[in-house]
This record gives C-alpha cells, structure tokens and sequence, in this order.
C-alpha cells in the first residue's frame, strides 16, 4: 500500500514538472515568435523611413534641378535676345568684327556734323566730378548764387528727390549740405534765382521728358530768405497741378514763367517783397497752349519755348516777343 503511494506520488511530480517544462518552452516560442515579428516590424519601419528620406532628397534634387534650369533659361533667353538685336539679318551672325569699323563711322558722322555747322570742341576744358554723391537720382537743375560774390554757393536738386547746396564749389571735396529732410521725398526738376532780389529762388517739381522712370511732382516752391525756408505756391490752375513743372524763368520785373507737361503758365509778384504770389495764367499766344512744354528762355524781353509734343505737334522751338507777337523759328519736325 505504502509502495502504491509512493509510486502516485511520484508521477504527480513528474507530471507536474513536465508540465513546467512546457509552459516554459511555450513561453520561450511565444517571446521568440515576438521578438521575430518586432524585428520584421522594426525592418519594416527603417526600410519605409529610408525610402521616404531617399524621395524627399530626390524631391530637393529636381527642385534644384529645376530652378537651376529656370535660370539658366533666363540666361539663354537674355543672351538670345541680345543676339537678335546684334546680329545681321543677311547672315544671321554677330559681326563682331565690323565693331572697330562702326566706331569710326561714328566718328565720321560726329566730325561731318560738326564741320557742317562750324562747331569745333571747346579747347583746354577738363571736366572733374563735383559731387553731390550717395544722392538719390539724376541732376536737372544746376544755380550759381547770384547773392554770392565769390560766385562759390551753388544749389543743385535730385530728381529722386532733395535740394542741396555748396557754399564752395571750388574744394577739394566740396561739402553739400541737405535743405531739409522733407525736401527728400520731392521731385526737384528746375531751379531758378530772381535776377534782381537774389533771397528769392524758385524750384519746380516732377518731370515731363517722356522718359519711362519720370516721377510726378507736387507744383513750385518759393523761398524769400535766400533758401532758409520754403512755401509751396498755390495751384497753377484752379483744382489742379501740373504733374512736372519742367522749366522755371523769372524775369528782372519779377514776372515768373512755368513749362510744364500742361502747358506754359505765367504769374505776376505785386511788388518786390513778394507778398503776395499772383493768379496763374496760361499762356494762350504759344500753340497747343495744353501740350507739354520742355524748356523756357527769357532774353531781350522775347520768351522762348520749346514743345515737346508729339500728339500737339512734335519738337519745335516757339517765341513770344514783348508786342505778344508769335514766330514758328523750326516748322520741321
């Protein structure tokens, strides 16, 4: 009986352990089987992140690719054009080599020109840079100061925008001093000085000379204190400014003249203090009284103005004398 007992027991124990046995074993092929599956799952993922970063990479290559290509079609496009501008429509080459023989037609041109109308150069002139420099846009306007003596002050305007003086011309490094900081945001075209009163000066803004690039204006500025302060006079005409005033004159009687893109107009001073700045006038005696009007002369009491019009009648110079007659002096175009 005692043996049977001890015979149970013991393939109890056997069982038991066998059992243990295979649970561990199971345990072991299940952390295997996912070990397995994590790798291939972790494979999976490095494999897809490569891909994804060997395509952004393309990507970038062929946005690269692609702008370089842009702009080296700019390059041959610039370059194309420059060849059908330059080339010969019989050959359809570039003669480079008749560059030299251009040149000297040139020359003969300018040379016949000049022999034709008895100009000749202007002997010893040498011609050294005055400055204003790192000043915002081309000069049109150039005033000695009749107030000094020495003849040294000289006011010039930008047409980017700005009024500026010098009171020595003649340094080494002339020194130009800016009127004011507004002045800078203005268009200064032209710039005049009374011939009699020399405190009082003129200056005209905006440009009417056909170029692309012209900026507009904000009408005629006036200054009694020889260019301490300045005022803007009022309109030319009721409701409106012209967008250039191109050209200023003032005469010895203090009669003012304005050409601008509207047409030339007129003002009379009352008295020479200039109080009071008269009512402007257009003036009807020259042709096409609206058209643009480029430049003014005033000499031997005869107003001379140049129309730069095509749409009222091309280039021509036009003269007003004091007993208001008119004379066409250039009937060609």
């Amino acid at each position: 009986m005692k043996i049977f007992k001890l015979i149970l027991l013991f393939g109890l124990l056997v069982g038991l352990l066998n059992a243990q046995n295979f649970d561990s074993k199971s345990v072991i092929a299940k952390s295997t089987i996912l070990s397995k599956k994590e790798k291939r799952e972790s494979a999976e993922k490095i494999k897809e992140h490569q891909r994804a970063k060997k395509l952004a990479s393309k990507g970038k290559i062929v946005k690269a690719e692609n702008e370089e290509m842009e702009e080296k079609d700019g390059m041959m496009e610039a370059m194309m054009q420059e060849i059908e501008l330059t080339k010969d429509p019989a050959t359809g080459q570039v003669p480079l080599y008749k560059l030299v023989q251009a040149r000297q037609d040139a020359e003969n041109i300018y040379n016949t020109f000049q022999n034709q109308n008895g100009i000749a150069p202007v002997a010893n002139i040498v011609w050294s840079e005055r400055g204003p420099n790192k000043i915002g846009g081309r000069t049109r306007a150039l005033l000695f100061d009749k107030k000094d003596v020495t003849n040294k002050t000289v006011w010039t305007s930008a047409v980017g925008g700005g009024l500026y003086n010098c009171t020595d011309i003649d340094a080494a490094t002339p020194i130009w001093n800016k009127v004011n900081d507004f002045f800078g945001n203005i268009n200064v075209c032209a710039l005049i000085q009374h011939p009699t009163f020399p405190d009082t000066m003129y200056f005209g803004t905006g440009e009417g000379f056909f170029n692309a690039d012209a900026l507009r204006g904000a009408g005629i500025w006036r200054t009694s204190n020889n260019g301490v302060t300045w005022t803007q006079l009022p309109s030319l005409m009721t409701g409106t400014v012209p967008t250039a005033i191109n050209r200023l004159v003032v005469t010895s009687q203090g009669k003012v003249y304005a050409a601008t893109d509207m047409g030339v107009y007129s003002a009379d001073l009352s008295n020479p203090g200039l109080s009071y700045f008269g009512n402007w006038h257009l003036v009807n005696l020259l042709p096409a009284p609206g058209g643009k009007y480029t430049s003014l002369i005033f000499s031997g009491n005869k107003l001379y103005a140049n129309l730069s019009d095509p749409i009222s009648g091309g280039d021509k110079v036009y003269v007003v004398d004091n007993t208001s007659s008119e004379r066409d002096y250039n009937v060609s175009n």
